[in-house]
Formats: C-alpha cells, sequence, structure tokens
C-alpha cells in the first residue's frame, strides 16, 4: 500500500483499501456446468461438478410462478472470491445442499477481481442431483454416509 503525503501539510492521504470478511462466506457452494452446454434452456441437462466455492447466500425477494404452485422463484444474492470459471454466460448453476441456484448475472464487485456478486434464483421444486452432501461444519462427505 502507498501513503501520500501532501507537500506543505501533515495531512497523510491513505487509498481506500476493500477486503472481504471471509468469516460471512460461510456456505459451501458446488458449481455445476451441463454436460451439453448447447442446451441453454436447461431442460433435462445432465450436469456435472466444477468445484466447490464458500460464498455467502442472501435472499432478496420471492415470487410465485401462478401456473404451477409448486415452482416459486426466489431470488438470492451470492457473495464469494473472485473466480473466473463464473461467467455471465447462463449456463451454469450453483448447489447448496439439495437446493438449485440459476446464475442469472455476475459482477465483479468495484473492478478489483476480489470479490463476486451473483444474482440467482432458486427454483423451489428442482433439486441438485450431487454426489455430496454437507455434513455439519466438518465439511464434505460422499454421499451415502
Amino acid at each position: 500500500m502507498k501513503f501520500t503525503l501532501l507537500p506543505g501539510t501533515a495531512i497523510l492521504v491513505v487509498p481506500h483499501t476493500y477486503s472481504m470478511q471471509a468469516g460471512k462466506l460461510n456456505r459451501r457452494l458446488i458449481l455445476q456446468a451441463p454436460q451439453q452446454p448447447t442446451n441453454p434452456f436447461r431442460d433435462n441437462a445432465e450436469w456435472t461438478n466444477e468445484g466447490f466455492l464458500w460464498a455467502s447466500v442472501s435472499p432478496t425477494s420471492a415470487k410465485e410462478e401462478t401456473e404451477d404452485l409448486r415452482k416459486g422463484i426466489v431470488t438470492h444474492q451470492i457473495r464469494c472470491r473472485y473466480r473466473t470459471d463464473i461467467t455471465i454466460n447462463h449456463t451454469k448453476r450453483l448447489l447448496y445442499g439439495t437446493r438449485v441456484f440459476n446464475i442469472l448475472s455476475v459482477q465483479n464487485v468495484m473492478e478489483n477481481k476480489r470479490e463476486l456478486l451473483i444474482q440467482a434464483e432458486e427454483v423451489i421444486g428442482e433439486t441438485g442431483q450431487s454426489q455430496f452432501v454437507e455434513k455439519g461444519t466438518g465439511g464434505i462427505s460422499l454421499g451415502g454416509e
């Protein structure tokens, strides 16, 4: 960090720094991509795990679809450390346990490649098909244990 002393004064100029609070990234999510990337609407797609990430998940609003009451959509903001494999191509999704979050938009917060702000929708009624299951705070284990 570089400090600047203004000439002829005793004023020290400290540049603004931004740091994430790692303790708030308390949800371990799985990043998934479809095996058939040509399917932009995710209809009956088979999914593959691309990796894990720590994030915070905050609901922002909720609404229900009128055609099918079993499928309510809840939108969320998900914050995580900057990654290059999460993009705005609308094909990837995030899993938290059995909850599914479709990625709608991705923002590089303050354009400094430290944090991503992801706008996502949780589709109620759709379950994640992952072989991983969270066990308390002890981490991840293979499903069926």
